[in-house]
């Protein structure tokens, strides 16, 4: 038997739906006949919703048309900035330190052990912590071949500062020729130049106010403000040039609103980052449970060792739950695109 297979064009019942329902509106009298044909074209080929709607019908679209679309700070926020600059810290991560996982246990099942690369970063108390803790590969050979030829520590303070300035400075030339990545390597230098001027300030401060910092609380400050400055950073080496970098910051800035973030039309910024409500939680659950795991991790808590003293009926279930696991999440989403790890383009 013979069979045949006709191809239609993407979307072809959205915006035929559309071009139907202008010419019954028209007909009837609600709208009066375009006259323009690139104005009718782009009504009927807007590609926002061009694939898969949703459905527009001309007296909203086509009117839009019409009137002048300016720059708008407040949709630039509302549609790149502050939550997802927060989410992007977790995408790199997850990014990076997953490849990493991967190129580790691809060589361990092959008899090799490779070095360990990341170590709990987010849960660092410092920006010097964070940079021990964060692609310790790469980390640790600007440490060798460029901090400590270059006199490291052992001349002097200023020189200290100034070697760790060149060294994270080239460090962000190695990702990129751009000032962007300038700035990115710069900013994590001076954090720690910063934090090694205010030392002794802040110990004095902390004790003449009998700040208590032994206890989760102090702690828990000391993470969030290491995480707000590292995702700072992380700004400027997301942004695709110097110059959107200080675009979108200066917007950013400017527009700042917690009322709209925590609107009840936007709960929780669910429409500032694009997702459904089910995927936002979804992804909120995926987050909870890295960090869970890190913070386990810090504690010191070997999870290969306590599964191997289990039963096997019970290791095997774990197994098994992982396996599914990574089969089922593991191409979750739409934008799912198995070789689009961002650090390869470095």
């Amino acid at each position: 038997m013979s069979s045949s297979i006709m191809l239609l064009p993407v979307g072809i019942s959205f915006y035929t739906f559309q071009g139907i329902g202008y010419m019954i509106d028209v007909y009837r009298g609600k709208v009066p006949a375009e006259k323009n044909f690139l104005r009718y074209a782009l009504f009927l080929s807007f590609f926002p919703q061009l694939v898969a709607g949703p459905i527009e019908r001309s007296k909203n679209l086509l009117r839009q048309i019409y009137e002048p679309h300016e720059f708008d700070a407040a949709r630039v926020k509302d549609g790149l900035l502050l939550l997802a600059t927060v989410l992007f810290a977790f995408q790199i991560y997850c990014d990076f330190g997953g490849y990493s996982d991967i190129a580790v246990g691809a060589a361990r099942v092959m008899g090799f052990t490779l070095t360990k690369n990341f170590k709990s970063p987010y849960w660092a108390v410092s920006v010097s912590e964070f940079w021990r803790s964060w692609h310790i590969s790469l980390t640790t050979w600007f440490r060798d071949y460029i901090y400590i030829p270059l006199g490291g520590n052992r001349r002097g303070r200023w020189r200290k500062y100034r070697n760790l300035l060149l060294t994270f400075t080239i460090s962000g030339l190695w990702h990129g020729t751009g000032w962007n990545y300038v700035i990115w390597g710069g900013l994590n230098g001076f954090y720690q130049v910063v934090g090694d001027l205010t030392g002794r300030l802040r110990t004095r401060l902390r004790e003449s106010l009998h700040i208590r910092t032994e206890c989760a609380s102090y702690r828990l400050l000391q993470r969030l403000i290491t995480f707000a400055a590292v995702d700072f950073s992380w700004f400027f080496f997301r942004a695709e040039g110097f110059k959107i970098a200080l675009q979108m910051l200066r917007h950013g800035i400017q527009n700042i609103g917690l009322f709209t973030f925590f609107a009840p039309d936007n709960l929780l910024g669910i429409n500032t980052i694009a997702l459904s409500e089910k995927n936002f939680f979804v992804m909120l659950a995926g987050l909870a449970l890295i960090l869970l795991v890190d913070y386990m991790k810090k504690r010191g808590v070997d999870f290969k060792r306590r599964l191997a003293g289990q039963n096997i009926w019970f290791r095997w279930l774990v197994y098994y739950g992982l396996i599914f696991s990574i089969l089922i999440f593991g191409i979750y989403g739409p934008e799912h695109d198995a070789s689009a790890f961002i650090y390869f383009q470095f």
